[in-house]
């Protein structure tokens, strides 16, 4: 979970932006992956990521001409358009499309559908906040009764809480939300980093 994890199909899209990149080093600005073929029109929202007063970008968008076949796309950009985080689903294997059939709700208008409430369900906080792992516990627990899950060790893990460092937490996939964490790159570029997700 720590790696960004993009499917092939929007993989192939971003790889246009890295062929721009300059070292690792700088920060780069890319264009935002909704720009290519999208199905449905993209849900941005402003928050506060990598600072409380910050200008970033939350944007949901959807790549691929046919919604039913599209790739959703989770990105957060800083004003400048620098890229800090991107997680991709495949929107077939969303809860989107669920009763379209005897609906008879086009696959364009649910797939949005999910994208907003996707976007107004993403909150902004702290490591400070995520569940405690207690001593002797096979993972991170909380009273909401939800599965938490990390690939970080517990003393990791702690440390990250400890350390309250900017999260963001969003939907993805089938009720599941995962969380991230920033970091400033030490003179680098900047990223986020899955910390845990909640499953239902």
């Amino acid at each position: 979970m720590k790696a960004i994890r993009l499917v092939s199909a929007v993989a192939l899209m971003l790889a246009a932006c890295e062929e721009k990149a300059t070292p690792a080093t700088d920060a780069v600005a890319v264009p935002a992956a909704s720009d290519i073929a999208p199905c449905t029109e993209p849900v941005r929202k402003d928050v506060g990521f990598i600072a409380p007063n910050a200008k970033d970008v939350f944007e949901i968008s959807a790549a691929g001409a046919d919604c039913m076949q599209a790739s959703v796309l989770t990105t957060v950009r800083t004003a400048s358009g620098v890229l800090v985080w991107s997680h991709a689903d495949l929107a077939s294997q969303t809860m989107a499309f669920a009763g379209i059939e005897q609906s008879g709700e086009k696959p364009d208008h649910a797939l949005h559908a999910l994208m907003e409430a996707w976007a107004g369900e993403m909150s902004v906080g702290t490591s400070a906040d995520a569940p405690d792992w207690p001593e002797g516990a096979a993972r991170p627990e909380g009273p909401t009764g939800l599965g938490y899950f990390t690939d970080f060790t517990r003393e990791d893990y702690l440390a990250i809480r400890k350390e309250g460092r900017r999260m963001l937490c969003h939907p993805a996939f089938m009720n599941r939300t995962q969380c991230v964490v920033y970091y400033d790159g030490n003179g680098a570029a900047p990223y986020a980093t899955e910390y845990f997700d909640m499953r239902s």
